[in-house]
């Protein structure tokens, strides 16, 4: 009996230090939402996700799956998936409605998603938006910025953004403190139309994901 409740202490004690070295290695992932075409910092996000596990992603399908438990998109068998370093692009291709959403490739972890309405407007989904007085309100860096990350971009056409287009976006966040405190950072920046049709590019943004 005292052997099998050492064996159970020990269990639990290397539980305990096996889960308090993934909070310690959580990496961060910072999201801005840029105004389009004049690249105004719109909407600052931070969040904490479980570490990578070199060589070990999650499949699409768990993705997807996990997006469809968080957020209202159609959920078909026409899905896009798109791997960018440690995140992914899940798209819903819009015929009357769609949408997409970005999402961490260790742990699932849904970090921006919005929805995309033809010939009406859709809206971002994930995270909350941000509220008109928080506008301009994220604090800057006073130390000199880090180098601009090799961006990718979104391979489906209506979400691409050109290198120069891209050097632009980071000229607009590279001295966000929120940026700067992260170092080194995997960058996807893509183009999010809410509207396509009739309103396409009245109600654009970009989007930039940065992850450690």
């Amino acid at each position: 009996m005292r052997r099998q409740r050492g064996i159970l202490v020990g269990f639990v004690v290397a539980f305990l230090v096996v889960a308090g070295g993934l909070l310690l290695l959580r990496r961060t992932v910072v999201v801005a939402l840029l105004a389009y075409p004049s690249m105004e910092v719109q909407g600052v996000w931070r969040q904490e996700v479980w570490p990578c596990i070199p060589g070990v992603t999650l499949p699409d399908g768990l993705l997807g799956w996990l997006v469809a438990t968080r957020i209202d998109l159609n959920a078909n068998q026409s899905w896009q998936y798109e791997r960018h370093g440690t995140v992914s692009l899940v798209i819903d291709p819009p015929s009357d409605f769609g949408g997409f959403a970005v999402v961490d490739n260790c742990g699932g972890a849904l970090l921006y998603a919005g929805s995309i309405v033809w010939m009406g407007r859709g809206n971002q989904l994930f995270p909350d938006p941000p509220s008109a007085s928080t506008i301009g309100q994220w604090p800057a860096s006073e130390t000199e910025s880090t180098d601009q990350p090799v961006f990718s971009t979104a391979d489906w056409g209506r979400m691409s953004v050109s290198p120069g287009q891209s050097a632009s976006i980071w000229q607009a966040v590279r001295m966000l403190k929120v940026v700067q405190d992260m170092g080194e950072a995997d960058g996807l920046v893509l183009r999010y139309s809410e509207s396509i049709g009739g309103g396409e590019g009245t109600a654009d943004h970009y989007v930039v994901v940065l992850s450690q």
